[in-house]
């Protein structure tokens, strides 16, 4: 649950088994699986320890996919690929934006005016010319920015709300 994207086995046979153990689920499963599958499928899954398949947790979105058991890591790398083509810093502050709002009660108003300094700041630097002119000219990008230096208050924008 604390992956970005899940990809599964069709056939997984997958289960949160903690309440058939006498236990929890833990790793802030109360949070993330109703908030991913809703609070019905959420609660069923958690309290059940019920065993489910590939294809219901693609089919309720507690997967991104399901496919054939042997076509698993073929589409997670494929889909790391498309990740890692993409401007490593637009995919920072995107993970980062997903991921606070998810996990805060943010408003519209204050997750849009966080893109929009996020948004103000990637128009100025050199990798959106070069996604730009990688796009005109029809070829790969070779993108400039690291992910190391960019400003703490962009990729931390909601903290003082919190």
């Amino acid at each position: 649950m604390l992956c970005d994207v899940r990809i599964v086995a069709e056939d997984a046979k997958l289960s949160f088994m903690f309440t058939k153990r006498g236990l929890v689920p833990e790793l802030a499963a109360h949070l993330l699986v109703p908030r991913v599958v809703g609070l019905s499928h959420g609660a069923d899954l958690l309290m059940s320890g019920r065993m489910f398949r590939g294809e219901e947790a693609a089919r309720i979105g507690l997967a991104s996919e399901a496919v054939p058991r042997d076509k698993v890591f073929a589409v997670a790398m494929e889909k790391a690929r498309s990740y890692a083509h993409a401007a490593p810093a637009s995919v920072a502050f995107v993970k980062k934006l997903v991921w606070e709002a998810a996990r805060t009660p943010m408003s519209m108003p204050e997750v849009q005016e966080a893109e929009g300094r996020m948004f103000s700041y990637l128009g100025k630097q050199p990798d959106f010319k070069e996604g730009i002119a990688s796009f005109v000219e029809r070829r790969t990008p070779q993108w400039k920015m690291s992910t190391n230096k960019l400003p703490a208050d962009l990729l931390d924008p909601f903290d003082s709300k919190l």
